[in-house]
């Protein structure tokens, strides 16, 4: 479960980064993925139903995508495959119904629809932005956190989170600040 929940988080953190494309363990160039989708589109549409498309809004977020259909999986030591977390949508939800984003700025979702003009607009039709890191509570911010946090002191002989570095260590000749901003993500989030 522990190992789930890391693999989940760092999807999470990295959820805009567009990862490589592999076909068959060989990595595709962009250009020969693009070159791929228009072959098999010629041959069988209908096949490009079920797939995140380079131009669609969704593509930055694939990996986000993938996690939230069930799609994502790891390799366990005994080289079985196994699902990170269950489907919280459908596939066909996340291609033709719902942009999928995370915001670090806010602890509420959001749903906006798209605006197409023309007869045919293209899915997704609806952006869906979650607040991520949820918001805190007594398990993810404890008192005693913000407490160390507030009441450290600024020179480093003190302990705690100090601002100051060690007097001639290398932070100290570089002019380099130690703790300046919060040990735990959830405090100054906790402050808007």
């Amino acid at each position: 479960m522990k190992l789930k929940i890391e693999l989940t988080r760092i999807i999470l953190d990295t959820y805009n980064i567009i990862p490589d494309s592999y076909i068959l363990s060989e990595k595709v160039p962009d250009l020969r993925l693009k070159q791929m989708l228009l072959e098999i589109e010629k041959k069988n549409p209908q096949l490009l139903d079920f797939l995140i498309k380079p131009e669609s809004v969704s593509y930055a977020s694939i990996p986000l995508a993938l996690l939230l259909c069930g799609q994502a999986y790891y390799y366990e030591e005994n080289g079985e495959l196994t699902r990170i977390c269950d489907p919280i949508l459908s596939t066909y939800e996340l291609i033709w119904e719902y942009a999928v984003r995370l915001s670090w700025d806010t602890f509420y979702a959001t749903r906006i629809d798209i605006s197409q003009a023309g007869l045919s607009p293209k899915p997704p039709y609806t952006k869906v932005t979650m607040g991520y890191p949820p918001k805190p509570n007594e398990f993810s911010l404890k008192e005693e956190h913000i407490k160390e946090w507030v009441t450290a002191k600024e020179h480093y002989e003190c302990g705690g989170y100090p601002f100051y570095p060690e007097k001639d260590s290398e932070n100290w000749k570089n002019k380099q600040l130690d703790h300046v901003v919060a040990p735990y993500p959830y405090i100054p989030l906790s402050c808007l």
